[in-house]
């Protein structure tokens, strides 16, 4: 948590030296406006971590403490599909600015090739893979879940008795342990990939600012060249 504390702070301190940057330059045609949505996603993909290990302790908690009211544990069993699915759009949002990124900037495609979209995309099929086995598992399948209400209506015929409340429980606890792993590692993959495109942006904008500044030089010596020679700039 404190890694990805300090990778934000980072991503806060180049949006705003790209933010400064002029027109024209690899920053100011559209690469502060990535490193912000980089960064917004990262901080969501850090608040659905926190809320999967919540509902993760009240799941356990449910599992071990039967007295705890069937209706508590539905609630956190509802919540928990939501922080699925919230994740499940992360990863994809996590992926579509990687793939946009390295559309508007090919060089920099070239120079970290493709694991970092590689990654994001086999973290998606890892985390559908792990609810899907969690589900089968417990005798569930992914369309009793797809929606608020087939959830509820799946809680409710399981909640009749008291095993079908704990296959439900168990299942969710499942669920939950394999979501805190996968956002935890969204986590990572996201701080990762901030981190690489404000190198790549910041990079850039050197080696433009550099280039701009070796050809003011040079008209400035040329001037002086031609003002040595006696060539005079008025009419």
């Amino acid at each position: 948590m404190a890694i990805l504390g300090k990778h934000i702070v980072t991503a806060c301190m180049f949006t705003l030296m790209l933010g400064q940057a002029k027109a024209g330059t690899v920053a100011g045609t559209g690469g502060s406006t990535e490193v912000t949505q980089l960064m917004n996603n990262t901080e969501l993909v850090q608040n659905t971590y926190q809320q999967a290990q919540q509902l993760q302790l009240q799941i356990q908690s449910a599992l071990t403490d039967p007295n705890t009211p069937w209706s508590q544990t539905m609630q956190a069993l509802t919540q928990l599909r939501d922080v699925v699915n919230t994740g499940e759009a992360l990863g994809y949002d996590a992926t579509h600015l990687e793939q946009k990124f390295q559309s508007l900037y090919p060089q920099y495609s070239a120079q970290s090739g493709t694991s970092m979209l590689n990654n994001l995309v086999n973290w998606t099929s890892a985390t559908k893979s792990s609810v899907q086995s969690a589900l089968m598992a417990g005798g569930m399948t992914v369309d009793q879940i797809k929606s608020e209400g087939s959830m509820i209506d799946t809680l409710r015929l399981k909640g009749q008795t008291a095993l079908g409340q704990m296959q439900a429980t168990q299942v969710g606890n499942a669920i939950a342990v394999e979501q805190v792993q996968q956002m935890r590692r969204l986590e990572q993959l996201t701080a990762s990939q901030m981190q690489a495109h404000n190198a790549y942006l910041l990079g850039e904008t050197a080696k433009e600012e550099q280039k701009a500044g070796a050809n003011a030089s040079f008209n400035t010596s040329n001037l002086s060249n031609w003002a040595g020679k006696g060539y005079s700039l008025s009419k």
